[in-house]
Order: C-alpha cells, then sequence, then structure tokens
C-alpha cells in the first residue's frame, strides 16, 4: 500500500481504531515513503521516549543501506522502454522486430513493443526508408535490419 506523507497518521489511527494492534501499525509508518514529523511522533508514542532515536537510527541507516545496494541495478527500471517497429509489416520487419525484443530482453529492459503499419504514423514519424526503429519516440534506426548486437548497443546507450 503506498500513500503521501502526512497521510499515514489518519490511515493508521483509522486502522488501530479498528483494531490493528500497534506492531503491524509501527511496522506500516516505518514502510513509509519517509520519516516525517508527524510519522515521528505516533511513533514515539507507541515506542515510548527512550528507543525513538534509536530506532529511528536504525531505520535511516537501513534505508540508506538497501537504497545503496540497490542504485546500481536500477538505471532503467522506473521507465517502461517503448519500442516501435516501423513498416509494411514484411520479413524485414518482422526480423527487426525480433531482433528488438531478443536484445530488450538480453539486457533485462522492461519494454513495451509496437509494431506500426500504418503509412501516415511512419511518415509523422520522418522516416522514409523502413523499415525503421524507435526507442521512445526517437528513430534510431531507417532502412536497414539492425542485428541484436546493435541494437543492445543503441539500448545501452
Amino acid at each position: 500500500m503506498y500513500f503521501a506523507t502526512l497521510t499515514e497518521i489518519p490511515i493508521v489511527q483509522g486502522l488501530m481504531g479498528s483494531g490493528m494492534g500497534k506492531g503491524p501499525a509501527l511496522a506500516l509508518l516505518l514502510a513509509g515513503p519517509a520519516l516525517s514529523p508527524p510519522s515521528m511522533l505516533v511513533i514515539r508514542s507507541i515506542l515510548g521516549t527512550q528507543k525513538r532515536p534509536s530506532t529511528a537510527r536504525w531505520w535511516s541507516s537501513w534505508r540508506l543501506s538497501a537504497g545503496s545496494c540497490t542504485a546500481p541495478f536500477s538505471i532503467r527500471s522506473d521507465s517502461m522502454i517503448k519500442l516501435q517497429v516501423l513498416g509494411s509489416g514484411c520479413a524485414k520487419c518482422a526480423t527487426l522486430g525480433e531482433h528488438a525484443t531478443a536484445a530488450a530482453e538480453a539486457l533485462g529492459l522492461d519494454y513495451e513493443l509496437e509494431k506500426v503499419t500504418d503509412i501516415n504514423r511512419i511518415i509523422d514519424a520522418g522516416v522514409t526508408r523502413t523499415p525503421a526503429l524507435m526507442v521512445n519516440g526517437e528513430v534510431r534506426s531507417s532502412g536497414k535490419v539492425l542485428s541484436v548486437d546493435d541494437i543492445k548497443k543503441l539500448l545501452a546507450a
């Protein structure tokens, strides 16, 4: 469950009023998007004054270390790559689509592949020679079938 900072307090209060225990309420507050001042006040009321600073230090250091451990692996995980193969639907277009799929999967990218055969959309994209490959709305290749390795280089750039 995700909710914005400052909204977690009324939500947790409502859940506790409905019978949620202190432990799950604390876990929900600590797992939120940030340790906001209002959530720290509620955590203090649950844990008491003595335990709050050490818990906040522990939680902050854990979140920082978790973020630094996953940062190298999240280069493109926040957005989907949109791949478009533009052409008449011929064998070369199909091969380019297969190569684009193989390259994106080899790189572990989250992607969407669309085959565009509408001549008006192809012209609007500025493509004069097909097959063409667009990545996130930008024409990256036109008039040839790129190899899987070429597409991987293009996607990694």
